[in-house]
This record gives C-alpha cells, sequence and structure tokens, in this order.
C-alpha cells in the first residue's frame, strides 16, 4: 500500500486522533525466556497440561528441550523482558486480551537495530501466514504500523505462505464464527460495514467480501458516522 492511500484513507487530523489512540497504551514487562532471534523460545512452555486438568503435567522432550536453547538463526538463546502493549480497547467481547507483544528492547537496541529486525510476534504471524489482521475501529494502527500489516498479509498471500497455502474460498476465522452465530440465531451474518483502506470506499456488512483481506478495516453500525468523517465513500 502507498503512503498516498493511507493519507487518503486518513486525512491529517484523523491520523493524528488514531495515533494518539493508538499511543493510549497499558505497557507491562513480564519476566520470560525470550530469545534475540526473534522467534519466541519454547522453554516458556516447558510442560503441557495434564489431560483433564489445569495442573502442569510432564516436561517436555529432550529435543524440544535443545530446541529451546537455539533460536531459527542458531544463535543461542538469552532471557529478556517481553513487552505487552494494548490499545483503546483492551478485551474483546469475548473476554480475550487485545495486545501486541514483542521483546523489550533497550534504547540502545532500538536506535541500532532497524525496526524490519524486530517485529511485533503479531506481525510475524502475519508474515508467515499463522493469521491475518482483523481491524475493528476504533483499534486502528498508526499510518506506518496499518501500512506494514496490509503488506504482511497481501505477501503472505501471494507467496502462499502458512494457511493461504489452502484453497481459494479459505475460509478465515471471523468468517467462520459468522456462520456459527448465524446457526446459533445470535447473528445475521456479517454484521460489521468493511472499509477498503487502499481505495477509500466502504462497503456494506454483506459486501465485506469485495475488499482484499489485507485491505479490510471494519466498523460496527454505531461508528458508520466516524467512518464517513474518516472520508470512506459508501458504497451503495
Amino acid at each position: 500500500m502507498r503512503q498516498s492511500c493511507i493519507t487518503k484513507v486518513l486525512s491529517p487530523p484523523l491520523q493524528a486522533n488514531s495515533m494518539r489512540r493508538s499511543t493510549r497504551f497499558l505497557a507491562t514487562q513480564a519476566r520470560t525466556s525470550m530469545p534475540d532471534s526473534n522467534s519466541i523460545s519454547p522453554r516458556s512452555y516447558s510442560t503441557t497440561p495434564a489431560l483433564g486438568t489445569s495442573r502442569p503435567g510432564k516436561p517436555q522432550s529432550l529435543a524440544q528441550k535443545r530446541l529451546a536453547r537455539k533460536g531459527k538463526n542458531g544463535n543461542p538463546l538469552t532471557p529478556r523482558c517481553m513487552f505487552v502493549m494494548v490499545a483503546e480497547e483492551v478485551f474483546d467481547r469475548y473476554g480475550r486480551l487485545l495486545a501486541y507483544v514483542n521483546g523489550a528492547y533497550e534504547k540502545k537496541e532500538r536506535e541500532t537495530i532497524p525496526e524490519s529486525k524486530r517485529p511485533t510476534f503479531n506481525l510475524q504471524m502475519l508474515q508467515e501466514g499463522q493469521a491475518v489482521s482483523l481491524l475493528i475501529y476504533p483499534n486502528i494502527p498508526k499510518p506506518a504500523d496499518l501500512e506494514l500489516v496490509q503488506t504482511a498479509v497481501r505477501k503472505a498471500r501471494a507467496t502462499n505462505k502458512g494457511f493461504w497455502k489452502g484453497p481459494d474460498n479459505l475460509l478465515l476465522p471471523y468468517e467462520f464464527r459468522w456462520i456459527i452465530d448465524t446457526i446459533k440465531g445470535t447473528r445475521t451474518g456479517p454484521d460489521r460495514y468493511c472499509a477498503d483502506i487502499s481505495t477509500g470506499k466502504l462497503y456494506q456488512p454483506q459486501h465485506y467480501y469485495k475488499v482484499l483481506p489485507e485491505s479490510r478495516l471494519f466498523f460496527y453500525t454505531k461508528d458508520l458516522v466516524e467512518a464517513l468523517k474518516m472520508n470512506f465513500q459508501l458504497v451503495p
């Protein structure tokens, strides 16, 4: 996505508002065994739950322990603080924490290591095709991060990484939830307006599929006015 596309969709005043929202974070640090090689260490999860209980089970195999000692690049793993960052909406309606997770880099590291070499785990999952973006207003990343998200999903999809190796009619997680909730009678299918952050168009909920997965920004009906204020053009 070109920067001009982001600028077109998020006009300067709204860019500022969006960035202010995205920077009202609750930041916490927790000690964990996290490598410098940008891949989480299995050592952080050295035991698995015993089946049918909440008690820890037996330690993982020796091979898994050996794997935990080195990162993908072969370098030894060293303990590092974990940085967890949340935006305006801390929990979703299912009670799940909405957060960005990354290593807690020191100031010197942030100055010397390019951002591309220290992506969040969220972004890494998108890049590897292990997740798809689900952007719902008001939780909008700042323009630069929004571009990273869109690029990651687009490249993963274009190169058939992860679950994108599947068929063209791959059912995404939120589509699956729509189907299940509709069957249960708790929803009536897609219920969020879908904006295209590349074209500036805004589609009715049932027409969300007209927007490429990497370009979707959803709005609840109650936030439709906000979408129009952001210069999205509603398609009849």
